[in-house]
C-alpha cells in the first residue's frame, strides 16, 4: 500500500515524532542526546527552519518545526540519515535507526500551537522519567525565557504578551509549572 503523500509548504507547522526501530532506546545515553541535539543544530541552520520546541526522550523525539522554503522532508532525511550514521558508527552497528518514517502532524498555528508544546514539553512527566528540570528539552528555555540557536522561544513567548517577564510567567501559569530555579 502506498503512503499519502505529506502536505507541505513554507510556513507549514508540524508536530513530529521519530521513534527507535523496535521501540529500541536509541537515545539512552547523554551522547546520543548531545549528539542530536548538534545534528539539529546544524541542519537548523542548513535548511532555514524554526523549532519552537523539542524534547529527546530514550526511544523518541518529539519536534516542533515550522519550514521555511525547504520542505519537512529533505530537513528530516538529513537529520535521520546523520544521526543514523553516526549511531551505526558508534556503535559498530548497521542498518536502521529509526521506526519506519517520521510521523509528521500538520498543526494549527494559532489554535493549538501552545497546547502542543505543552504537550510535549510534559512527555518526561508523563513517562515518570522526570520531573520539570528535564535536561533534554525545550521547556527550561521557555520557563526561564532563554533563548538560543536551536530553540526559538521569541516567537512564542510574544504569542503571550510583548512583555518579555509577563510572557514567561503565563508561559508558567498556563501549565502550572512550579518555578524553576
Amino acid at each position: 500500500m502506498a503512503r499519502r503523500p505529506r502536505v507541505e509548504y513554507p510556513g507549514a507547522l508540524y508536530h513530529v515524532i521519530c521513534r527507535g526501530n523496535n521501540g529500541e532506546d536509541i537515545l539512552s545515553q547523554e551522547k546520543d542526546k548531545i549528539e542530536y541535539i548538534e545534528i539539529l543544530k546544524k541542519y537548523k541552520i542548513r535548511y532555514g527552519f524554526n523549532l519552537y520546541a523539542y524534547c529527546i526522550m530514550d526511544n523518541h523525539v518529539h519536534l516542533l518545526v515550522e519550514t521555511g522554503v525547504i520542505p519537512l522532508s529533505k530537513i528530516m532525511q538529513g537529520i535521520q540519515q546523520s544521526f543514523t550514521q553516526r549511531y551505526n558508527k558508534r556503535y559498530q552497528r548497521t542498518g536502521h535507526v529509526f521506526q519506519q518514517r517520521y510521523k509528521a502532524k500538520l498543526c494549527d498555528m494559532e489554535n493549538y500551537l501552545l497546547q502542543l508544546i505543552k504537550y510535549i514539553h510534559h512527555n518526561p512527566i508523563k513517562a515518570r522519567i522526570s520531573g520539570l528540570s528535564y535536561n533534554w528539552s525545550s521547556h527550561y528555555n521557555y520557563a526561564k525565557g532563554l533563548g538560543n540557536s536551536l530553540v526559538d522561544v521569541e516567537s512564542i513567548l510574544n504569542l503571550l504578551s510583548e512583555d518579555r517577564n509577563r510572557a514567561i510567567k503565563l508561559y508558567r501559569s498556563l501549565w502550572n509549572f512550579r518555578r524553576m530555579n
